[in-house]
């Protein structure tokens, strides 16, 4: 789960390519009395650091549910990566992310984070044995 604990923590992407993405993020605001759910959309077109969530208000916790990322160029591949930036301070949550023409990020708060082809299939990335020393 990502959580925005304090009104100084805030979600941000780093791209770096100039291709526009569509990012999407539910959330739900948790107090002691209320559960209020909720959703911001943001498209970048620049290679820069952005402010996709901002904080929770006092005495809140931010609680992110779904985060999709969509690189909308039909040619051109984006990387992005996600930052939880506390006071000034940032904090990769997610290793560079290069994203094809059409490919999908998707976070859900259940199963962490896939990436999607154009036509919606699941991208599969190899596993590494964390064992393998690189001898037979």
């Amino acid at each position: 789960m990502i959580l925005l604990k304090s009104a100084s923590e805030i979600l941000e992407i780093l791209t770096t390519a100039v291709v526009s993405i569509d990012v999407s993020i539910s959330w739900v605001d948790v107090t002691t009395t209320t559960f209020s759910p909720s959703t911001t959309e943001t498209n970048i077109s620049t290679a820069t650091t952005t402010t996709v969530l901002a904080a929770p208000a006092a005495s809140t916790q931010r609680q992110v549910k779904l985060i999709t990322v969509r690189n909308r160029s039909t040619t051109t591949a984006q990387t992005v990566t996600f930052k939880k930036d506390i006071s000034a301070t940032e904090y990769y949550i997610t290793p560079d992310i290069t994203l094809s023409a059409g490919d999908m990020l998707q976070y859900t708060d259940d199963e962490g984070w896939k990436i999607f082809d154009k036509n919606g299939r699941q991208k599969i990335a190899p596993t590494i044995d964390a064992g393998y020393n690189g001898r037979s």
